[in-house]
């Protein structure tokens, strides 16, 4: 158990801090962004516009970009010293990829989670200056959904959203953890490119419920690639000690 832990500490000691900055620098540039575009409202429906006139997604997705391959690069000879580590641990690389998976996925959440509130928070601030005739309990609901990333941030009863957000998390955690994986083998893997584009196209269509489909089929598709490819890289770590066993005793 004592190795397991050291492997999960290793991967939130060498993505902390970079995230925690990255997640700093964001919300300081989306409450800018808002701020600056400021309006006088006089009723709920200009809240709704002038959020999806922002340009708030666009900068989301490129601090997304940059979560990603912040992740990517951590337990990799280009980002940390996490691969020399994990040389040292008598742990299974399959292991390994399984906590780095974890974190990732904590990192992930955590970065979206932070882009409901920020939403949430400067949407109550414009909400101030509405006139209270024009609104109501419901009214930040109201402009939120009417704006498809901020409908498919919070889909509220929508199961298969709640679905897809879970499902596009687990993507992009372990095709992250995947492309250090492939690193440390030599090799180059395109799962968290597909991932991120997944989550963009998805992200930019709320009413269409065959991009929801598609959303949650094309997260799947890349657990299954990425899962194949984990017992895959487990059945040549065996072949190669039987291999290496069957030398020795030649020799």
């Amino acid at each position: 158990m004592k190795k397991h832990l050291s492997v999960l500490a290793l991967y939130l000691r060498s993505t902390a801090w970079r995230v925690l900055l990255l997640l700093f620098v964001m919300a300081a540039a989306e409450t800018a962004l808002l701020w600056s575009n400021r309006c006088s409202y006089e009723d709920y429906s200009f809240l709704g516009s002038h959020l999806s006139c922002s340009g708030m997604e666009w900068v989301c997705f490129g601090f997304f970009a940059v979560l990603l391959t912040l992740l990517c690069l951590s337990g990799t000879s280009y980002g940390s010293q996490a691969d020399y580590t994990l040389q040292r641990l008598s742990i299974k690389p399959q292991t390994a990829f399984l906590w780095q998976s974890i974190v990732c996925c904590i990192w992930i959440t955590a970065f979206w989670a932070l882009q409901v509130v920020l939403l949430v928070v400067c949407s109550s601030h414009s909400l101030q200056q509405i006139p209270a005739g024009y609104k109501g309990p419901q009214t930040m609901l109201m402009c939120l959904y009417q704006w498809d990333f901020s409908a498919n941030l919070l889909p509220l009863g929508c199961v298969a959203k709640w679905l897809r957000n879970v499902l596009l998390v687990l993507a992009s955690g372990v095709s992250a953890a995947h492309f250090s994986w492939q690193q440390r083998m030599g090799h180059f893997d395109f799962a968290m490119i597909l991932s991120a584009l997944v989550c963009v196209f998805t992200f930019m269509n709320a009413q269409n419920r065959s991009v929801t489909l598609l959303g949650i089929i094309g997260a799947i598709a890349i657990l299954f690639y990425v899962v194949i490819h984990i017992f895959k890289g487990e059945e040549d770590d065996v072949l190669e000690t039987i291999r290496q066993d069957t030398t020795a005793a030649a020799s």
